[in-house]
């Protein structure tokens, strides 16, 4: 059984990358994540179980309003939920998950996975990921976004080191990917196990260039 993970933080392609996965069959999720006008209207592609889940191990996992690095290990009933759920979509060969989160929440989700981890890490330049970012947040101060990228960018590089031994990791670019969808597609395809035969027409579909807001 193989899972990608699609890594990234908030407005760096990681809801692109994971709809191309969704797109040439990987299985991202029954219940998804409703699409939002004006923000990602293509669809986030985000399991809302693994998405509730997230929500409820993250408020365990940081302490309100000190350093992002001071952390609570989260209920043991609510590790052993996570498990099962990992358990429940492992039941097939390839399958995906997406939820910047998983930023944080890395670590805990490779203890409770046991089969091939592949990362799928896209990229944005921070300038351009926090103005995308304003809007989507309530129109929060740049500032303020540029804070929240640098802490989800922070938390997952240190997860990916601590973690190198249990994940292939490849990492790809967000304007790389708008620029050349077709190219970018057979790379996430050949290192997913999935075909892009076919597919061409699709791809360029889905992937538009006036979709990258900033």
């Amino acid at each position: 059984m193989t899972c990608v993970i699609v890594l990234g933080p908030p407005r760096c392609g990681t809801s692109a990358i994971a709809g191309l996965l969704h797109l040439l069959g990987a299985h991202m999720g029954d219940e998804l994540m409703e699409p939002m006008a004006g923000v990602n209207p293509k669809g986030f592609y985000e399991d809302m179980d693994f998405v509730r889940m997230h929500i409820k191990l993250m408020h365990a996992h940081y302490e309100p309003r000190v350093d992002f690095d001071v952390v609570r290990q989260p209920e043991a009933d609510d590790l052993e939920a996570y498990g099962r759920l990992i358990a429940e979509h492992s039941r097939r060969s390839l399958w995906g998950v997406k939820d910047p989160k998983l930023c944080f929440l890395l670590p805990y989700f490779l203890r409770r996975y046991h089969g091939l981890a592949l990362g799928v890490l896209i990229d944005r330049p921070l300038q351009e990921a926090a103005d995308s970012m304003q809007p989507l947040y309530g129109g929060m101060t740049l500032d303020k976004a540029i804070t929240l990228q640098g802490r989800y960018r922070y938390a997952l590089e240190k997860n990916l080191k601590a973690w190198k031994h249990r994940l292939e990791l490849r990492r790809f670019d967000y304007g790389r990917l708008v620029e050349a969808p077709f190219d970018e597609a057979c790379r996430l395809a050949t290192f997913c196990g999935l075909s892009v035969v076919n597919r061409y027409d699709e791809i360029k579909a889905f992937v538009e260039a006036g979709l990258k807001h900033h």
